[in-house]
This record gives C-alpha cells, sequence and structure tokens, in this order.
C-alpha cells in the first residue's frame, strides 16, 4: 500500500477523534484536574419550555457525579436526573427521568438543594422550604449509586409564628457529626422587627424550633425601624462543622454585605448573636447594589460570596470576596490572630476583587458561585451591560488571574439568557448550570454543561 496513503488515513483518523467528546451523564467521564477544567467548553440545551419557574438549583450527586436539577412550580418540587440504563421522559430528547412531588410549597421559598449522607451510608439531595402550614420544612429524597430512588425524608424543622413572614428563602445544610440538617431564614415581624435566625443541634431545651427539644434556634442579627434584612441569606458549615451566614443589611445610607460566624470573645466589637457576645458581625463591603442578589459558597478551608456594586455613574460591577485571614486582605475588618505579630490584631480580612462591569443600570442580577477543589471560584452570572442579557462564567485559576467565558449568547432571537443561575461543579471542577431564557412571549428552563474534550495528536511528515 502506499506509504503517502496510509500516512493520509492516519491523520483522518486521527482528525475524527480529535472532535469533542462528550457526557453529562457518565459517571465513568476522564478525571480532569480542577484547574485544569477552566479552559473546558461549554455546551448547552433546552430542559423544557415552560412558564413561572423558580428556585431552579443544581447539584452532582456522589459517589457517580451524577448531574440533578430542581425547581419549584406551582407548589410542586419538580427534580429531574439524566436516565441511565432506564427510558428517559424529560429533558433534551427524552435523556432525562423526571419527578414531580407535592408539598405545597410556598412561592419562592424553595430552597438550593445540598446533598447529604447519613449514617447508613446513603446519599440523598435535601431542600428547605416552607409549606402552606407555615411551616418550615426539609425534604431529603434517598437515591442509590444507580439513580434508584428508594426513600425519602419528611419533616418540620420550624414552627413560624403566626406574626412571622419568611423573607425569600430558607438555606441548609447538613452537621456530618449527628447527620442532621441545620437551617437559616430570615424573617420579618409584624411590629417590622426582622431577624437572621439560625436552627442547630444542641441539648438545650427551645421552645421556639417546635416539635423537638433536641434543636435549638438562635437569633443571629436583627434590625428594626428604617433599617431592613434583603431575603434569603447565606449559610454554609466548614468541614468541623461550624457555621458560617452571609447576609444583606439594608440601611438608609445603603445596604451592607455582611459575614457572621461564632466567636467566645466578648471584648471584640461589633459582636451579636445570643448575647450579643456570642458571634462576630462584620462588614465585608458597604453601599452594594440594592437589586442584585448575592451568593455564598465554601472552599475547603473560607468561605466565598459573589454579589454586585454599582456606583454613582448607575454602573454595575460583579465583585467576588474571599476569607483570607490576617494576611492580603484590603476589605472586611475583623479581629484575627496575626502570625507574623503573634497577637490579635484588627485588620482586612477579606480580599474583594471587582471583575467586570455587568450593567449600566441598577436592575436586577443574578448569580451563583462554587469553589472547587483548589480553592478557586467559579461564578456563573448574567451579564446585561448589552442590549440583550448573556449568561457568562468567570473562573479564577492558580496563576491568580480569571478567566471569562460566554456560555450563552442572548442576540440571537431577541433573548435574555441567565435568569434563576445555578451552578454546581463536580469533584474535577467540570461545571453545570441550571438557568432560565427569556424570549418573547415564553419562558425556556436550560442547562449548559462542559465537554470533556481529547484531542489526538497530529503528526506531520
Amino acid at each position: 500500500m502506499n506509504t503517502r496513503r496510509v500516512f493520509s488515513a492516519f491523520l483522518a483518523l486521527a482528525l475524527l477523534f480529535s472532535l469533542v467528546s462528550s457526557s453529562i451523564a457518565q459517571s465513568t467521564a476522564p478525571e480532569v484536574k480542577s484547574s485544569a477544567s477552566i479552559y473546558y467548553p461549554w455546551d448547552v440545551d433546552t430542559f423544557a419550555s415552560d412558564y413561572a419557574v423558580t428556585n431552579i438549583g443544581v447539584i452532582y450527586l456522589t459517589p457517580a457525579q451524577y448531574p440533578f436539577i430542581s425547581y419549584l412550580k406551582d407548589g410542586f418540587l419538580n427534580i429531574a436526573h439524566p436516565a441511565i440504563g432506564i427510558s428517559g421522559d424529560c429533558g433534551p430528547g427524552d435523556t432525562w427521568v423526571c419527578e414531580q412531588l407535592s408539598y405545597n410549597i410556598v412561592a419562592g421559598s424553595l430552597s438550593e438543594p445540598v446533598l447529604e449522607k447519613n449514617e447508613l451510608g446513603q446519599y440523598g439531595i435535601s431542600w428547605a422550604f416552607e409549606n402552606d402550614d407555615h411551616l418550615i420544612m426539609v425534604f431529603t429524597r434517598l437515591y442509590s449509586t444507580t439513580l434508584v430512588p428508594y426513600g425519602y425524608i419528611y419533616g418540620a424543622v420550624i414552627n413560624l409564628d403566626d406574626n412571622v413572614t419568611l423573607k425569600g428563602k430558607p438555606a441548609i445544610a447538613w452537621e456530618t457529626a449527628t447527620y442532621t440538617p441545620e437551617v437559616v431564614v430570615t424573617l420579618h415581624r409584624d411590629d417590622n422587627i426582622e431577624y437572621i435566625l439560625y436552627r442547630h443541634n444542641s441539648d438545650t431545651v427551645n421552645t421556639t424550633c417546635g416539635f423537638n427539644n433536641s434543636f435549638q434556634c438562635d437569633v443571629i442579627y436583627s434590625v428594626g425601624g428604617p433599617i431592613t434584612l434583603k431575603p434569603s441569606a447565606g449559610f454554609e458549615l466548614t468541614s468541623d462543622n461550624l457555621p458560617r451566614i452571609t447576609f444583606q443589611v439594608n440601611n438608609p445610607g445603603g445596604i451592607y454585605m455582611m459575614y457572621a460566624y461564632p466567636q467566645a470573645n466578648v471584648d471584640y466589637h461589633p459582636n451579636c448573636g445570643p448575647g450579643n457576645n456570642t458571634w462576630r458581625c462584620i462588614t465585608i463591603m458597604d453601599n452594594v447594589e440594592t437589586t442584585a442578589n448575592f451568593d455564598m459558597a465554601m472552599g475547603p478551608s473560607q468561605p466565598h460570596v459573589a454579589f454586585a456594586k454599582t456606583d454613582t455613574l448607575t454602573v454595575t460591577s460583579l465583585y467576588h470576596a474571599r476569607r483570607v485571614g490576617s494576611i492580603g486582605g484590603n476589605c472586611g475588618e475583623d479581629y484575627v490572630y496575626n502570625i507574623l505579630s503573634g497577637s490579635i490584631v484588627l485588620t482586612d480580612t477579606w480580599k474583594c476583587t471587582e471583575l467586570a462591569t455587568i450593567s449600566y443600570a441598577p436592575t436586577a442580577k443574578d448569580f451563583s458561585i462554587q469553589v472547587d477543589a483548589d480553592n478557586l471560584p467559579a461564578i456563573a452570572y448574567q451579564d446585561s451591560s448589552e442590549i440583550y442579557a448573556n449568561l457568562r462564567v468567570f473562573r479564577g485559576n492558580l496563576t491568580g488571574s480569571w478567566s471569562d467565558v460566554e456560555v450563552e449568547n442572548g442576540g440571537p432571537g431577541e433573548s435574555n439568557q441567565g435568569r434563576e443561575i445555578a451552578l454546581a461543579l463536580d469533584v474535577n471542577g467540570m461545571g453545570f448550570i441550571g438557568f432560565i431564557e427569556d424570549v418573547p412571549y415564553e419562558e425556556n428552563v436550560k442547562i449548559a454543561y462542559q465537554l470533556h474534550v481529547v484531542y489526538m495528536p497530529i503528526i506531520r511528515r
């Protein structure tokens, strides 16, 4: 056979295998270092055409790393995952399996999903929400490693008083030592007092939680009069099950991005929590955006926050903030131990970074942040700086710089991309996003996922 003809055939085969190989449903996807996943491309599919969908959430179920999407519609919790070994009934090309559950969920009150692993080693996905009986509930759907649902846990965790209203949605995290859910809610009382309530495991009898004396509800921060709290606090637990809470306070002079954590030294101010001295509540940044939301994620050791800030010219910018401790901060003044001086010092303990202009008007924006195993943040955000809104993702990398990638463009079809954004990262840092596309007279629930790309080398002679 002609040598040149053989080589041409080999070259064509190499080019064929250089095409994208992708799957969002396969647990056998190649292992990727978190830092490398930044550079993998994105693909987008329409999951469903539907109206009045809210509270989109996404998550990966371990150990198989299957993506899940959930959302709220007409009081129903909708859950979906890829069809593995069975026939699908929803999603792109009916390749997903959908389940609809009715728990009389109050509009807008469904939390983001969180992963749960119980004392039996079973995995599940949990949500917190308010039901029609004015109770904060936790629902957990249990799954086998092959995505077969085999049970659920459902129960009330907070009994809301008649004169109290939930603002936004709860935030939930699982305490891994006792396998119990902890919940944070933002509440409004009829006398115009608003407060952050933290429900957690405790031996102290506390009837404000109701139902079970093994749990305690603590007021972490409260305001009144002209000062209010923005809806939906952020809440995460560290690897040592220590609570970390972020929230925004609406003062007449501006909105403050706040951070709260338990502490034992009563001499440090300002303090908060039970007794007004058991927690620290500090300001990360003041005068942040009034209409945008914010999102929080826990890194390997410290929290990260994504939020927006508008200057006097109505230019709105996306910000990232990360708790850094005593060295390297430029915002979030706090008392902290300095390893260089060997003493407690008052210094900036967060690093705040302005990332991009996302709008030229102070209008509502949406963000979702996650942190990979290298403590590098990924922020999915809506960019409305052009005529139509685009969905983009910022990723930090090991060099200290950032990449900014467009996932879905809003120009074609006069659409706006990126409402109700939810972002998840798998163990390799590969991203999965759920969001809403707004087009004239229609809304679409869409999913975006990163592609595993394998390029074969081309040998030249």
